[in-house]
């Protein structure tokens, strides 16, 4: 089906195929990620952390179906949930502070910060 893909993985062109393939979450195919899973398990996960791929909801559903056969990728799979849950807490948490600072004046904000860097330097 891929014929041609162990050649691209082992070429210069593996960034920019993967990277281009990675960009968006129309082109997944799981064929083809369980094609790149068999060929080049490390270069798989390395990129989908670097691109953050798993951020595209049909990536990371064809990981966890491919994981299924594959405790290494179990694994990572199970690093990626981490990371998902941590990205929502920090978002949640970033949502929290841009609603408390709104509360104030760009001026009283400009003046705290000021009283703080004094205080701190």
């Amino acid at each position: 089906m891929h014929f041609h893909l162990q050649s691209i993985i082992e070429s210069d062109f593996k960034i920019t195929f993967i990277q281009s393939y990675f960009s968006s979450d129309l082109n997944c195919n799981h064929d083809l990620n369980n094609h790149l899973v068999s060929i080049s398990k490390s270069d798989y996960i390395k990129f989908t952390k670097l691109w953050q791929v798993f951020n595209h909801s049909s990536f990371y559903k064809s990981v966890k179906e491919i994981s299924k056969n594959d405790s290494e990728l179990e694994r990572f799979v199970k690093e990626l949930d981490i990371i998902i849950k941590a990205k929502e807490k920090l978002n949640a948490e970033a949502k929290a502070d841009e609603k408390y600072l709104l509360q104030f004046s760009y001026g009283e904000i400009v003046v705290a910060f000021s009283l703080y860097y004094y205080e701190f330097k």
